[in-house]
């Protein structure tokens, strides 16, 4: 019968200025461009100073009496305000450990011991007091150091353990860090544990790459991000911090399978139906009773995985030419994908199987063609009659 056709039917406080609006919509287009790209990127703090405001938005902890916000060309920062040489600490609260961490620093002071900002990246403490002989931390994490006594003065990450930040630096940039120079900074972590630094002079200018790039995957948990400004008695007003974003990297999420469905039926004998799929199937979830057709055809006979996608169906009587609907039910991919409860498909059936012509060609044979190939196992005598004037002849 390979003479029938089918086809298948499916059916952002106060008053702002201009440069204050414009940095904040700068941080929001961060916001927004971070956060499309397929989840992968959320900034998790974003914080200008233009509220100035540390109590909110984000909340600020710590030495707040020390720092004070100032205004310059219509911008503001937040700049160091302490009254004795000491050690000023500001913490805030920050779970991200593999993202990037960008800031705005300016020290109106030659780096060294006595004068520098140690900013923290990942910590599980807020006690980021970790140098000196009154140290008092036991923080784990990772923080960058903006200047020493060394001879080679610039940005250092490192590994702080138990409250000691490590003299093994992970990676530092080649800028050296010079008085009254402003430095935009974003440090980077992946989500394999590679650190490195970006690094560029100027207010709001664009980092580049200024280390080399080192892994380490020491810590993975944190609680707090902030900074520590150690100042000697003549520089209680030398630093200057503004823009600090945090960007978390995640996972990006795997595509959702597609869901299970039937993409085409063929009528390949009389009573056999092939149903393809766009998926796998599961071959313990092909049963007869997860098939039906209605028009009293109902399940069949025998169903068989023939290809990992195809399933064929056999029916007891062979298909009369009409229209059909196959209700499919509890059919599962390999991945787990269940076909939709009673998904239906309309198919129609087209005969087209039929008798072209008969001839004598002897006196005791006669010639009949047929529209297709006929099956073999149906050409059976009893499946031929001769009649003469309307009665049936020996």
């Amino acid at each position: 019968m390979s003479g029938n056709s089918i086809q298948m039917i499916n059916k952002k406080k106060g008053s702002w200025s201009t440069f204050g609006f414009l940095k904040s919509l700068l941080f929001f287009v961060l916001f927004i461009s971070c956060s499309s790209v397929l989840n992968a990127r959320q900034v998790t703090l974003s914080e200008d100073f233009e509220d100035q405001d540390l109590t909110q938005n984000p909340s600020w902890f710590g030495d707040l009496d020390d720092f004070l916000n100032v205004n310059e060309n219509d911008n503001h920062l937040l700049r160091l305000n302490s009254e004795e040489a000491g050690k000023s600490v500001l913490s805030t609260n920050s779970e991200t450990v593999y993202g990037s961490w960008e800031f705005y620093y300016r020290p109106e002071v030659g780096p060294s011991n006595n004068n520098r900002t140690f900013f923290v990246l990942i910590s599980d403490s807020d006690d980021f007091n970790i140098i000196g002989g009154d140290a008092t931390s036991t923080m784990n994490g990772y923080a960058v150091r903006a200047g020493d006594n060394s001879g080679n003065r610039v940005f250092k990450l490192g590994r702080v353990d138990n409250g000691s930040f490590q003299s093994e630096i992970i990676v530092e940039t080649e800028t050296v860090i010079e008085q009254d120079t402003g430095y935009q900074i974003r440090i980077e972590r992946s989500l394999e544990g590679d650190w490195q630094i970006f690094l560029s002079e100027g207010y709001g200018s664009n980092p580049v790459a200024d280390s080399p790039i080192v892994n380490d995957n020491t810590y993975n948990i944190s609680n707090f991000f902030g900074l520590m400004v150690v100042y000697s008695g003549a520089n209680l007003d030398k630093f200057f911090f503004d823009d600090i974003t945090i960007t978390e990297f995640q996972e990006e999420p795997a595509d959702d399978p597609p869901d299970l469905q039937i993409e085409g039926i063929d009528l390949i004998h009389a009573n056999q139906l092939e149903v393809q799929f766009n998926l796998e199937i599961k071959e313990s979830s092909v049963l007869n009773d997860n098939f039906i057709v209605n028009n009293g055809v109902g399940n069949p006979s025998a169903v068989s995985l023939t290809e990992e996608n195809i399933v064929n169906l056999s029916f007891v009587e062979p298909f009369n030419s009409g229209e059909y609907n196959l209700t499919v039910s509890n059919i599962e991919s390999t991945a787990g994908e269940m076909i939709d409860p009673d998904t239906e498909v309309s198919f129609s059936v087209t005969n087209s199987f039929d008798t072209e012509s008969i001839s004598v060609i002897h006196s005791s044979r006669i010639l009949v063609t047929l529209s297709d190939p006929p099956d073999p196992s149906s050409l059976k005598p009893e499946h031929f009659s001769i009649y003469q004037n309307n009665e049936l002849t020996d």
